[in-house]
């Protein structure tokens, strides 16, 4: 059974990057704390590479094939991604772009040409290539975990992989050239961030007390309040004008979060609790990708509305979340859930087991 706290923190990190995109309905151009909450991408970096740390250190049970893996993987992410590009491309403007985005969106091809093809249909949808990338990346990460791990530890293992990850990310921050630059949004530099993950998932395993973890919950929280507070002051000119913050706050972030996850990611509910708890935690795990897919439709959509009648902005917020959220449960339901559960049925056909 998947971890009920993983599932609640996929829902929380969707939830999180929804509303700073809908914070300019409340704030207009000022900005706040709820813009701080684009930091909910780094959460979901980290939670993938704490969740295919299994994969990556060779702890699984049953291991599947590599054909398996890629399968399952592709039903979980495309199917619903190719239905949301469908619907941005109705209600985005046409511009002479417009088809040939649509076809580089279609091969998940669309950040390496510019910022603007890149946020053209949703802004979210910048992060989707770098996760696809990290898939990519889990079998080689697995295969140089098994080679070295009769030489060095885990631990020294995964911290090596930081080392050169942060290196790598320093460079491509510091760099000029446009071109180099534009690996800080893909696996080049965000790899550091999902190895993070990784280093919390066996920081997890090993020997754990409560001194230990109300240390590193206190100890993300404080950070990530620190981090928030800095940022709504000084915004993305403050980030960028301090090259120790370019290179490194989205690092500090993810480290917070890997605390976060750390501390509470094997919490044990009470018994009256449990069986509620997990149900809202998977409904919460259920709804996170369609969440953070269709999140930026309903403004677009109500942009219509609006030249027909004039809206207070929390009641547009609140249609907006309210309607974005019946959109992701109808499609979870009727399409997402199906063709996740065929994705694994197609897996199990190749290696034997749907698992």
């Amino acid at each position: 059974m998947k971890n009920p706290f993983i599932e609640l923190y996929r829902g929380i990190a969707a939830l999180m990057v929804m509303m700073c995109h809908y914070a300019h309905i409340l704030y207009g151009g000022e900005r706040g704390w709820m813009n701080f909450l684009y930091t909910g991408v780094d959460f979901f970096f980290v939670i993938s590479g704490f969740v295919f740390a299994p994969h990556i250190l060779g702890v699984l049970q049953n291991k599947s094939s590599i054909y398996q893996f890629f399968t399952r993987r592709f039903f979980r992410i495309y199917p619903l991604y190719l239905l949301s590009v469908i619907f941005y491309f109705w209600f985005s403007p046409n511009v002479p772009q417009k088809m040939e985005y649509l076809i580089n969106h279609l091969g998940m091809l669309h950040t390496i040409h510019s910022r603007e093809e890149a946020g053209f249909f949703n802004l979210a949808y910048w992060s989707l290539p770098v996760e696809l990338e990290f898939y990519i990346a889990v079998p080689l990460l697995s295969f140089l975990m098994y080679k070295l791990k009769s030489y060095f530890s885990v631990t020294t293992i995964i911290f090596s992989w930081i080392i050169i990850a942060f290196s790598i990310r320093c460079s491509v921050a510091l760099s000029e050239n446009v071109a180099y630059k534009m690996l800080g949004v893909h696996l080049p530099g965000m790899l550091i961030e999902f190895l993070i993950g990784t280093m919390a998932f066996h920081a997890s395993r090993l020997q754990r007390s409560i001194k230990k973890s109300i240390l590193s919950l206190l100890s993300g929280l404080i950070v990530l309040f620190l981090l928030g507070d800095f940022f709504v002051r000084y915004g993305d000119d403050g980030i960028s004008n301090s090259v120790f913050l370019k290179t490194s706050f989205g690092v500090f972030c993810a480290i917070s979060y890997a605390c976060i996850l750390y501390a509470t990611v094997h919490i044990s509910v009470p018994d009256h609790l449990r069986i509620k708890f997990e149900s809202l935690c998977q409904f919460s795990g259920r709804m996170s990708y369609g969440l953070y897919l269709f999140h930026n439709l309903a403004p677009m959509i109500f942009i219509y509305l609006a030249a027909f009648v004039v809206v207070p902005a929390i009641y547009q917020y609140v249609i907006n979340f309210a309607f974005t959220l019946l959109l992701v449960f109808i499609f979870n339901k009727w399409y997402e859930e199906p063709l996740n559960i065929y994705g694994k049925l197609i897996a199990g056909k190749i290696g034997g087991s749907g698992k």
